[in-house]
């Protein structure tokens, strides 16, 4: 058997967090490892040594945004994939995510199975 994948959730819409932990976790391949609010929660978690194999991060959140989370992420760590969640995707988002150390993003609302396919993917 593979071993799950480890996934952390971080967006500020509750409902929205919770929803796409519980289909991540029916999947049966992936695990969360744990939710945030916001990119300082998800700094916080990960400097106590939680550390995902993959963050499901939304752009635009209080106290932290994804982007300043990504930046702070991508001193310490540079190879856990990062894909953003966001209700925009133009040409200057784009250019920021990868800017800041995102490999990829998904649209919202958002199809659950492209989500995967992308994680699968930055995972090989």
């Amino acid at each position: 058997m593979e071993q799950m994948i480890k996934v952390s959730v971080v967006d500020d819409h509750i409902l929205l967090r919770n929803a796409l932990s519980v289909l991540i976790n029916n999947t049966g391949m992936c695990k969360v490892l744990f939710e945030a609010n916001n990119g300082k929660e998800l700094i916080e978690k990960i400097n106590h040594g939680i550390i995902p194999d993959v963050l499901i991060l939304d752009l635009y959140m209080p106290v932290m945004d994804g982007f300043t989370a990504s930046i702070k992420i991508r001193e310490f760590n540079e190879h856990t994939p990062i894909i953003t969640l966001t209700a925009t995707a133009s040409e200057d988002i784009k250019d920021k995510l990868h800017e800041v150390g995102m490999q990829d993003y998904v649209i919202k609302p958002f199809d659950i199975d492209v989500l995967f396919s992308k994680m699968q993917r930055l995972l090989k």
